[in-house]
């Protein structure tokens, strides 16, 4: 994970990210504070905050540091994350809790 303030807001600072999105070092963006990601083009993206935004090489990482899909770039990965499919772990414990809620219920 990269984060964005580790680049200096400069012409320079502007470059050397410029360089790592070329070469395909950088492929998705986060919000560290949110702990989603997406694609690069994300609107949502777009209007988050520098201080918050981080970049991932791969959606392995993304996910492996906690982060969920965006729901709007990424609305069918979105969707297996909430309904806890595979590969996405936070849905998963979302709907284990859940279910776990749901049988300490009791019903006369």
């Amino acid at each position: 994970m990269i984060c964005h303030t580790d680049f200096a807001d400069t012409e320079t600072g502007l470059a050397e990210l410029w360089k790592l999105i070329k070469t395909g070092q950088i492929v998705f963006g986060g919000n560290a504070v949110l702990k989603t990601y997406g694609t690069l083009r994300c609107q949502s993206g777009r209007r988050m905050h520098r201080k918050n935004r981080v970049f991932f090489s791969s959606e392995d990482e993304a996910v492996a540091s906690g982060f969920r899909p965006c729901g709007h770039c990424l609305r069918a990965k979105y969707r297996l994350w909430k309904e806890g499919g595979a590969g996405y772990p936070r849905g998963v414990a979302a709907k284990t809790a859940s279910a776990s809620m749901s049988d300490n219920v009791t019903t006369n």
